[in-house]
């Protein structure tokens, strides 16, 4: 039996069987957590001696092609399971302060899905891509790529602002199946 034609029959035995219920894979069945880090060197001068508005964009594998291979059909959303995000002064050595340094703060994962201030303040924080959100990633896993993800994060810092910053992340990806 394909991996497809097992995932299908789970499926459908959830969701004859449960009214609607869904089934999340994680970790568990080989779904990598994403874990570790990226450093950028800023260039200081530009902000002055005010605020300073960071922004920054980068496409995330979320899964693997044989993660997820014959599975777009069962996905009804993707949960990422933020356990940490921070963004340090890496040569403090320090994170920036939330409640005094970082003014404003938004981490865009998805179409119209946003972690704010406040829930970046709060890990960890569980955000859901459905509809719209989950599009690209079903696409993906139809053309038989991996699927990716562009995280978007915007932050207003107060001085001093860091020469070099360094974001560490900790999300595992959830695949939520059942019916869509």
């Amino acid at each position: 039996m394909t991996r497809a034609a097992w995932w299908g029959g789970l499926v459908l035995a959830v969701a004859t069987g449960c009214g609607g219920a869904e089934v999340k894979l994680g970790q568990n069945i080989g779904l990598s957590p994403l874990k570790g880090y990226t450093r950028s060197t800023l260039d200081t001068s530009a902000c002055g001696t005010g605020d300073c508005r960071i922004s920054f964009a980068r496409d995330v594998e979320i899964s693997t092609r044989h993660e997820t291979d014959g599975l777009a059909d069962y996905i009804k959303a993707i949960d990422l399971e933020f356990k940490g995000l921070s963004f340090e002064d890496d040569d403090l050595e320090q994170p920036l302060s939330f409640e005094t340094q970082v003014r404003e703060a938004t981490v865009n994962v998805g179409e119209g899905v946003d972690l704010s201030k406040a829930q970046l303040m709060a890990m960890p924080q569980t955000v859901r891509l459905i509809g719209p959100a989950l599009e690209p990633i079903r696409a993906d896993i139809l053309a038989h790529n991996p699927a990716k993800l562009t995280v978007k994060a915007e932050l207003v810092v107060s001085q001093p602002i860091p020469r070099h910053l360094l974001v560490r992340y900790w999300v595992q990806p959830v695949l939520v199946i059942g019916p869509q």
